[in-house]
């Protein structure tokens, strides 16, 4: 008689989540159909220890799910990776360890979760189950990771953008906006200028038109992130 996991005791789902699983080791491979195998709504419908198989095999068995190991961040991982997610396969990556570098090529690469090699079978379940349901299966760790590369990322962005806006001024006009992002008023940067507050004035309102930004708080963090005050 089959018995239950605890996981089959907490799910609710009715649909069979069809899994295609890779590992290059045989022995690991066959220890990933063993875990799904026993359990009541997860089908293995092909487990593969060749990993240039799977984006080949994959269109035809049209799994929900791929159970991918990865050992690398290289192009050939990647590349399996972004096949496969392409044609509407939900990737779930294992890995060795927690490597942060890694887990961010495989997620840009496609991959919709990632468990290390050492969890438990109902955790890999439960991150199978989250994908079959078109979910992710990231640890809260993992998620602050992602967050956190996005951010980055943004900052990288945002400074380019910057420093391509701060390109179309002129020297003048690039001394009025370092003043502005010091926090210096009108008058104070027409002292420092040796020039009219109104020349001043009539300065910004060509900036913020150029610039597309509509204050001085704008230009300011516009100037910070061009890295005006390291001029």
């Amino acid at each position: 008689m089959l018995q239950r996991r605890e996981s089959d005791v907490a799910w609710r789902g009715t649909d069979v989540i069809r899994v295609l699983v890779n590992d290059p080791d045989p022995l690991a491979s066959a220890g990933l159909r063993a875990v799904f195998d026993d359990v009541l709504d997860i089908e293995v419908i092909s487990d593969l220890d060749d990993p240039t198989q799977v984006d080949q095999i994959a269109p035809r068995a049209r799994p929900h799910v791929a159970v991918l190991s990865v050992t690398d961040s290289g192009r050939s991982s990647s590349a399996v990776i972004a096949r496969v997610s392409a044609a509407g396969v939900a990737v779930l990556t294992l890995t060795l360890d927690e490597d942060d570098g890694l887990l961010l090529s495989t997620l840009e690469s496609g991959a919709s979760g990632n468990r290390v090699k050492s969890a438990g079978p109902d955790e890999l379940v439960r991150a199978v189950r989250s994908l079959g349901q078109g979910r992710t299966a990231l640890s809260d760790r993992q998620s602050r990771i992602l967050l956190d590369g996005w951010l980055r990322n943004r900052r990288r962005v945002e400074s380019l953008e910057a420093q391509r806006a701060a390109g179309l001024l002129t020297l003048r006009e690039r001394e009025i906006v370092r003043a502005v992002t010091r926090g210096r008023t009108n008058r104070q940067i027409a002292v420092e200028l040796h020039c009219a507050p109104s020349t001043v004035k009539a300065h910004l309102a060509t900036v913020f038109t150029r610039l597309g930004v509509a204050n001085r708080v704008e230009l300011a963090i516009l100037g910070l992130r061009a890295g005006l005050l390291d001029d």
